[in-house]
């Protein structure tokens, strides 16, 4: 599995730079304000991914592609995580790149960093989430089933440029612990669902 993370990373590489690129103009929102903290802590691990995850189901979704993967000596399940470990890549760096910049802004315009870790593991529980039911419905059905899933980040995207404040007030009055114990059974579930899905024969790669 390595070596075939390793190999899409190269093939992508330059998916790769667009998405980093992306994140860390996204990451520039919060010189308006940590008001908008929460929109670049889901926009840039969220950008990442579509460049990357999103770049590579698309390549796969042709007939030549998904014989050339067959031939090869990785099982389905390999393919899949290959995914899925690439998805926890990207929200890692993600929020790196979106902390990174709120912090140099800060920096320069001479004010407290603002960074909130409840807030960051809610933020990685919908993304894993997110991140799930993208890769089941590519691999579960194909490419065109996962279409509809940019709505879902756009309509949270809204909301949260809409509320932002009140939902960092409402993460600041909650337990760490409890956010912390969600985002194991977010993993777990991910991971379940993802293993389950690999062992099962139906999918885009029954051909």
């Amino acid at each position: 599995m390595k070596n075939l993370l390793f190999k899409y990373v190269l093939l992508n590489k330059r998916n790769v730079i667009y998405g980093i690129l992306a994140a860390v103009f996204f990451a520039a929102i919060s010189i308006d304000g940590h008001r908008y903290y929460p929109v670049a802590l889901m926009m840039c691990p969220s950008l990442l991914f579509s460049f990357v995850v999103g770049k590579m189901c698309y390549m796969e979704d042709s007939t030549s592609t998904r014989q050339f993967l067959l031939s090869l000596p990785v099982s389905r399940t390999d393919i899949i995580f290959e995914k899925n470990i690439m998805s926890y890549i990207c929200i890692v760096v993600g929020i790196l790149i979106a902390n990174t910049g709120g912090w140099i802004i800060a920096i320069m315009k001479s004010r407290a960093f603002y960074s909130d870790l409840p807030l960051m593991l809610a933020i990685c529980i919908f993304l894993i989430i997110y991140n799930t039911v993208y890769i089941f419905l590519n691999y579960r059905y194909d490419y065109s089933k996962t279409q509809f899933t940019p709505y879902i980040l756009l309509g949270l995207m809204l909301v949260l440029f809409k509320s932002g404040d009140e939902l960092m007030d409402f993460f600041d009055n909650n337990l760490f612990i409890i956010w912390l114990g969600a985002l194991c059974v977010a993993i777990g579930l991910n991971w379940y669902i993802l293993l389950k899905l690999g062992i099962d024969n139906r999918g885009m790669f029954d051909a």
